[in-house]
């Protein structure tokens, strides 16, 4: 199923990974922006994300928001001009970025530099 569109506009909802080298679940917040039924993320603190690192190893990710979950499989985002699109599109949702206490990288870092993925299907953890 495609993203619902009752979360759209909401600004923030967490991603959970299973850890790599643990297999132990992960979790964080994570900026989102979705576009025509896919939802795009965007690894603030790259290369040293775990979160990122981790849905490389297993494409699997589930992301909360609301009251509600949703599992889906990951692909990386890399096409430079769809990058670019969804490096526009969240920093029009977003606003300026100057960095934080813990993601130490400037706005053109995050929205058009550091890496991201999308997934284009979800469906309910319970489905399985």
């Amino acid at each position: 199923m495609p993203f619902p569109d009752n979360h759209t506009d909401v600004k923030i909802g967490s991603i959970t990974t299973t850890g790599r080298r643990t297999g132990r679940s992960h979790t964080v917040n994570m900026w989102f922006y979705v576009e025509d039924g896919v939802t795009y993320f965007i690894c603030g603190d790259c290369p040293h994300s775990d979160w990122y690192a981790n849905v490389l190893a297993n494409r699997r990710l589930v992301f909360h928001v609301g009251d509600d979950s949703f599992q889906g499989t990951v692909q990386r985002l890399d096409d430079p001009a769809e990058r670019r699109r969804i490096g526009e599109r969240m920093r029009k949702k977003y606003g300026p970025f100057e960095g934080t206490i813990d993601v130490d990288h400037t706005e053109v870092q995050f929205y058009f530099e550091h890496p991201g993925i999308k997934v284009s299907k979800w469906y309910s953890p319970d489905d399985e």
